[in-house]
């Protein structure tokens, strides 16, 4: 089992429009994509970068390297569109976690 995790730093200031991203374009463009799990999006409490900014995690279970690579394929360009829009207000990097 595996664990794609992609974190995002978002400053406040565009905060309504990144989850609005999110919501209406980046999921269902990976539904659109043929990519069928569901996300899990959890705020980070733990850590804050600064007063100005938060931290999210948006998660996704895979079963097996065929459906990462799948996922993988599908988010690189929604991830992109991510820079575009936002630029540094609102940056990720993704990690692939697997379980024991």
């Amino acid at each position: 089992m595996f664990v794609f995790n992609t974190s995002f730093y978002v400053q406040d200031a565009v905060f309504s429009l990144w989850r609005q991203w999110v919501e209406q374009e980046m999921l269902p463009a990976l539904a659109a994509g043929g990519w069928s799990q569901v996300a899990e999006v959890f705020e980070v409490v733990s850590a804050v970068p600064d007063a100005e900014s938060r931290i999210f995690s948006v998660q996704w279970r895979c079963g097996s390297d065929e459906q990462v690579a799948q996922l993988d394929e599908v988010l690189v360009p929604q991830l992109e569109q991510c820079s575009l829009k936002f630029g540094q207000k609102a940056t990720h990097f993704s990690t692939l976690m697997k379980s024991w």
